[in-house]
């Protein structure tokens, strides 16, 4: 826990090599692929491990495709379905295709045609870390899901109700929601 991005990396990094020996396990990951997010930036922190499987986080996914789709959005969907449930490239192509095709007129804009193509880029750049779980091939039967749920448990206590923090009040508070979450607050 720290308010560090940096700090709280190299902390968790530093925690995995000395608690466990991941030469043996698969690792799931799940981000949005943004800066720090990346696969590479898991595959630093969790060093030596059998295998490494990351996704993109499904809720960042379709906000980009929502955002960047706005101005059809009969075709988010379409495209949605494509990903996450078909994960059949075709298709993904076909709908941009379609998008493309239906910027004339009033939605003839450059950023129309902007966010397109970023959103094109968007897909290609992150097209392995999309492949859904049940088409990756995984002997996997249960996996946990991702500790966003458990953001609300620090929010409420450290956010809102005019509570405010010093940086290292806040850090403090963290941590011990942090044992108190583990089970090893002394």
């Amino acid at each position: 826990v720290s308010l560090s991005r940096l700090d709280a990396l190299n902390e968790a990094k530093e925690y995995l090599a000395h608690t466990y020996d991941l030469s043996d396990t698969l690792i799931i990951s799940n981000a949005d692929g943004g800066a720090g997010y990346a696969k590479k930036d898991f595959d630093e922190i969790i060093g030596l491990c059998k295998k490494h499987e990351y996704f993109l986080d499904v809720y960042h996914l379709n906000r980009k495709i929502k955002e960047r789709l706005y101005f059809a959005p009969e075709l988010q969907g379409k495209l949605i379905s494509a990903l996450e449930y078909q994960y059949d490239y075709r298709k993904v192509e076909l709908v941009l295709t379609t998008a493309e095709s239906m910027l004339v007129d009033e939605l003839d804009t450059a950023l129309n045609h902007e966010n397109l193509r970023r959103l094109g880029k968007y897909i290609d750049r992150h097209w392995e870390d999309i492949k859904p779980f049940k088409k990756r091939k995984l002997t996997v039967i249960k996996a946990i899901g991702c500790c966003e749920s458990n953001h609300r448990k620090y929010t409420y206590r450290v956010k809102g109700q005019g509570k405010y923090w010093s940086k290292k009040g806040a850090e403090g508070m963290l941590r011990i929601l942090s044992c108190m979450k583990n089970q090893d607050l002394e």
